[in-house]
């Protein structure tokens, strides 16, 4: 008999995904200073990749690799550590939901 493993994505992870801007990489390298390469998987970014765009710190990361990272619960720029929740959001409301949906 086979156990099945159940995957499940943190709700902070989900409400995070929300409110954390997707674009194509060339949408990121017309808007300034984009990196060569992911900084998570170390992959050279390519023209048509979706990205996650930081908006508190600006670090840009492969939408996957970010997605990923936020699945293991993190919160934070796997660069800087600088919240992923960006700062005119950062209320008690808001935290509060957050907490909330964890536990």
């Amino acid at each position: 008999m086979q156990m099945q493993v159940l995957e499940y994505q943190p709700v902070s992870a989900i409400l995070i995904c929300e409110i954390l801007p997707v674009m194509k990489f060339e949408e990121a390298v017309c808007s300034g200073d984009a990196p060569e390469n992911c900084a998570v998987c170390l992959n050279d970014f390519e023209v048509g990749e979706k990205i996650r765009w930081l908006t508190n710190c600006k670090h840009i990361f492969h939408r996957s690799c970010l997605d990923r990272w936020m699945d293991h619960d993190q919160k934070t720029c796997p660069l800087c550590r600088t919240s992923f929740v960006p700062d005119e959001m950062q209320d008690e409301e808001f935290n509060q939901q957050l907490w909330l949906w964890d536990h």
